[in-house]
């Protein structure tokens, strides 16, 4: 990841020297499965019941792609983008593997709760904006889908103006958010700010668990319409998907 922001900054540089605009995306490897990196970047230590394991490889690597993260706005400030770079930082997936690492063994050795879905959906979204003040922690659940009606706000941007379409929502003025997921769970799934709900052959046979206790909620039926609106939006996006031209 250093090599990787070297270069990317060396660029950015030549970009604000020609007075270019520039939006610039970096897809990081470093804390990436199977989470090895060189022995020289583990600088991390762990308890002997830790190392060598694919739980001690991940927090080694996170903790590399911290330290990385540094370094790039330290050369951010160095060359003078720092104060008018927008940085947004988040991860795209989950990172432990889920069939080698048992939630109860994950919970054990890290002395916490870890939930074998919600922990690992658990995904950070930092965005520092230049001359923003104060720093602000946004507890509203949000994914993917949310970052470009977010960062689009803090542009300035109208998304209605731009006439685009987002399936997400801004973040930072919404109260009550919720969003699908798949390919790692059932058509159907979905987090809002109380549960997440995985459905069954319909939604009656569903279940659900509280993002905060971490436990089982019995009684889901007050979130059928947050069911209804994420299979609608993933009706909207599979149509959407199909009327592209094929290549």
């Amino acid at each position: 990841d250093v090599e990787l922001y070297r270069t990317a900054v060396k660029r950015m540089t030549e970009l604000k020297k020609a007075n270019k605009p520039f939006y610039m995306q970096l897809i990081t490897a470093s804390s990436h499965h199977p989470f090895k990196i060189p022995k020289d970047k583990q600088t991390l230590k762990l308890p002997a019941n830790i190392q060598g394991t694919q739980l001690g490889d991940y927090l080694q690597a996170v903790h590399y792609t911290d330290y990385a993260v540094g370094e790039l706005i330290k050369q951010l400030k160095a060359n003078g983008l720092y104060d008018s770079t927008m940085i947004v930082l988040y991860g795209d997936h989950f990172g432990l593997q889920p069939k080698d690492n048992p939630p109860e063994d994950v919970s054990k050795k890290l002395g916490i709760t870890y939930h074998e879905r919600i922990s690992r959906f658990n995904i950070p979204l930092i965005i520092h904006v230049p001359g923003q003040a104060p720093k602000k922690v946004i507890k509203t659940v949000g994914g993917q889908v949310d970052i470009v009606p977010t960062v689009a706000n803090l542009l300035g941007i109208s998304l209605k103006q731009e006439n685009f379409t987002a399936f997400g929502h801004d973040l930072l003025n919404t109260d009550k958010n919720v969003f699908g997921m798949r390919y790692y769970l059932p058509t159907g799934s979905f987090f809002n700010n109380d549960i997440i709900f995985v459905p069954g052959k319909t939604f009656e046979d569903g279940t659900a668990v509280s993002l905060d206790t971490l436990q089982p909620v019995p009684d889901f039926s007050a979130y059928r319409a947050d069911y209804d609106y994420v299979l609608k939006l993933m009706g909207l996006s599979d149509a959407y998907v199909q009327s592209l031209p094929k290549r």
